[in-house]
């Protein structure tokens, strides 16, 4: 038996460019997948830089002791 092949009509991408989409790009084009690709891209590494820089925490700092009432009387 003959496999029946069906044609389907072009789909416009998804982000209305008027380009033809592909389901294998999340049915975009081309370029607007490439520009997804790249948005993704630079959200995941601002979000990565983000992480990286932490601001200390208090308890890193460290602690300061007290001065004996001695030291203040310069020892006597």
């Amino acid at each position: 038996m003959a496999e029946e092949h069906r044609c389907q009509a072009p789909k416009l991408c998804a982000n209305n460019c008027g380009l033809i989409g592909s389901p294998a790009t999340q049915n975009l084009c081309s370029k607007c997948h490439r520009d997804l690709q790249l948005k993704q891209h630079r959200s995941s590494s601002a979000k990565h830089a983000v992480n990286q820089t932490s601001i200390p925490s208090p308890s890193s700092f460290p602690s300061v002791s007290s001065s004996s009432s001695a030291d203040k009387d310069g020892g006597s």
